[in-house]
């Protein structure tokens, strides 16, 4: 599972992106701007269009290019120049996207064909889906064949492969998952790639983690191996978890988190998700043979206990934060939603710095219900409580939510996934419905019935508990709390 990390925490930061030392200068009465600058401006034409298909807003943007004649652009300057436009023209949808290292590709280009390539594809698929397509164009099509082509031709030219190839790599990995608008990356597909990554991680080294492009790429790198144990059986990736690699993570956590946000709370929740393929691993094996792993079982309902306490203790300051830095996070009553009252916000920034932590309590407190059934023990009333009142806070902010472009939120869709067994039975088409609005992808069915039943099914596998055979419906947490 892979927590979200956004780019907005620091007090006073506005401006996401900075790719040169010189900002782009505006264009004035027809005036060519000073040599070397990129300017992005809004079409005036053509009004904004909403699509069919993600309810989303798709803007009509051109590049200006502003560079003297005499020094034409080469095919790396237009790539870059492409995705600068794309990330400075909606930087709003970078942040469902999770992928941090975007803003330090574009002076890296120049340096690799298949660097180059293989973010020409994540342009083209960026544009796909911003336009609502079902399929991949013919652009994205062909940017993905020469991508490939470019990167098998760089793996083969080295036998250790260079930082720009690796990123190449994973900006392939991250584009098809994170644009699947055709429903072809499956979980096989995903844990195929990830073991490509892991491979070829082993096989470069560790990052240099005083520079920035590749301490951004390693933190991507690493969440993507955590799928090989999250979601597979293979062990190739293993080695991240163990010593020296393990280290190295943790140094790159901690430096991302320090660049990206600064608060305790997501240092706390970021090494949760370092452990969290591992902890999934285990809950597979408690599940499958509870007997014999009775003691591991209890480790990680201890260490899932402990977390949850540290949370509880930074979680008020860290919503006091949130609410110094972008205003009051008011209650009030709405009558027309289901749960009669909703959080009202001055910023959406306040929403993008609360998500990780509201997303912080329910794997948890899930993981720790799910041992204590497995082997029959009561329900621990204090921490279905409390997984109750957490789901509450994170519905309060739908109505808010409602109103932000779904494109934005993609990453946070399994926070609601997971609040689906807090629901009873006039509240469950509710939280539904909204997962269906953030599916922007088209995951899931477009029926209730079938969507609740795969909303179960993502639940057991973002804990481990899957099961291939056929298990007695779960207790919903109101059910235990009534009684």
């Amino acid at each position: 599972m892979k927590f979200v990390l956004n780019n907005d925490h620091k007090a006073g930061t506005e401006e996401a992106f900075v790719y040169s030392s010189n900002k782009p200068n505006k264009r004035v009465n027809g005036l060519s701007a000073s040599t070397g600058s990129l300017v992005l401006a809004e079409r005036p034409a053509p009004t904004t269009v909403q699509t069919t298909r993600y309810n989303s807003q798709f803007r009509s943007y051109r590049l200006l290019n502003a560079l003297d004649s005499r020094f034409p652009m080469s095919s790396s300057d237009h790539v870059s120049a492409r995705l600068v436009a794309l990330m400075e023209g909606a930087p709003e949808l970078l942040q469902g996207t999770t992928f941090y290292a975007l803003r330090e590709v574009p002076r890296r280009l120049h340096l690799s064909e298949c660097l180059r390539d293989s973010v020409g594809y994540w342009c083209s698929s960026w544009i796909d889906c911003l336009q609502g397509l079902r399929e991949p164009s013919t652009m994205s099509r062909t940017s993905h064949g020469r991508a490939i082509r470019s990167l098998l031709q760089a793996m083969r030219s080295s036998q250790t492969p260079s930082v720009e190839t690796l990123a190449a790599a994973t900006v392939l990995v991250e584009t098809g998952h994170t644009f699947d608008i055709d429903g072809s990356v499956t979980g096989s597909r995903l844990v195929g790639q990830a073991m490509g990554i892991a491979t070829l991680l082993k096989l470069r080294g560790f990052p240099n983690i005083d520079d920035p492009f590749e301490l951004l790429m390693a933190y991507e790198q690493f969440f993507l191996i955590d799928s090989l144990r999250s979601f597979g059986d293979s062990n190739a990736g293993d080695f991240v978890s163990t010593s020296p690699w393990l280290e190295v993570r943790e140094k790159v956590t901690e430096k991302v988190v320090l660049l990206e946000s600064g608060q305790e709370i997501d240092l706390v929740i970021q090494r949760l998700a370092m452990r969290y393929g591992d902890v999934i691993r285990d809950m597979k094996l408690c599940h499958e043979d509870p007997n014999s792993h009775y003691d591991k079982a209890k480790r990680i309902e201890l260490e899932m206990r402990e977390y949850l306490r540290t949370i509880e203790g930074l979680f008020p300051g860290h919503w006091a934060y949130a609410e110094k830095e972008f205003g009051p996070i008011t209650e009030t009553l709405d009558p027309d939603f289901f749960l009669g009252r909703k959080y009202v916000l001055q910023s959406h920034k306040t929403y993008e710095i609360l998500g990780d932590g509201l997303h912080a309590w329910l794997a948890p407190s899930l993981i720790i219900s799910r041992i204590r059934r497995l082997y029959n023990e009561p329900a621990d009333m204090a921490i279905q409580k409390r997984y109750r009142e957490s789901c509450e806070w994170a519905w309060m902010f739908i109505p808010h939510l409602r109103s932000q472009d779904p494109l934005t939120l993609i990453d946070y869709a399994v926070m609601f996934v997971l609040t689906v067994e807090a629901a009873n039975e006039q509240e469950i088409r509710h939280v539904l419905d909204f997962i269906m609005q953030m599916d922007v992808m088209e995951e899931y069915a477009r029926d209730y019935d079938t969507l609740l039943e795969q909303v179960k099914a993502a639940v057991d596998r973002a804990l481990g508990t899957q099961s291939k055979t056929k298990t007695a419906k779960p207790q919903l947490v109101t059910e235990i709390l009534e009684t």
